[in-house]
């Protein structure tokens, strides 16, 4: 994918900026372009699972080809065991499996983090602190809540405050009660 994504740079040398001598090279990809172009291969990525058929093809399961590519079903043996009848008639199932090296691919769906998982222990994000200031933020709450939204939760801290220094080696400080209100994911 890097190589296909390679952009050619060139500058120039010579006398007030003409262009008597000019070199070129490739030059590797922003990272933001290599990311963007990441994503889009992982969200078209494709779902396999082993074939039984000992012929070494992966079979694409149903609900890939149901979402994005009805071309890619074909890959599935249909018709028999023989290899004539599994042939498609346009290039065969090696024609797709070609498609296939260049497409992520992957056996398991991801877990749902957004959801509880007693089996692995996992919480999931209910009861999380969430950032409702920033949509941009990591811990934003539109993401960390999974959509399910938030609540609003008065806390009451006591904290350090005033703080002064005394000669020679102390610190004294008053404490303070602040009051914070703190979204908290449903």
């Amino acid at each position: 994918m890097l190589k296909e994504l390679m952009v050619e740079k060139c500058k120039c040398h010579g006398m007030s900026g003409s262009c008597e001598i000019r070199t070129c090279w490739h030059s590797a990809p922003s990272f933001r372009t290599v990311g963007e172009a990441l994503k889009k291969k992982f969200s078209h990525a494709i779902r396999v699972d082993q074939s039984n058929m000992g012929n070494g093809m992966p079979l694409v399961l149903p609900e890939y080809t149901r979402r994005y590519d009805n071309t890619l079903r074909k890959i599935r043996p249909h018709r028999g065991n023989n290899d004539k009848n599994n042939r498609m008639k346009r290039g065969g199932p090696r024609k797709h499996l070609n498609r296939m090296k260049t497409e992520l691919i992957y056996y398991q769906k991801s877990p749902n983090y957004c959801e509880r998982d007693n089996d692995v222990d996992f919480p999931g994000t209910a009861g999380r602190y969430c950032n409702r200031t920033s949509a941009f933020a990591v811990d934003n709450c539109e993401s960390l809540c999974c959509g399910r939204g938030y609540n609003l939760r008065r806390e009451v801290k006591n904290l350090k405050c005033k703080c002064k220094f005394k000669w020679c080696c102390t610190v004294e400080c008053e404490t303070c009660r602040v009051e914070e209100w703190n979204a908290v994911c449903k």
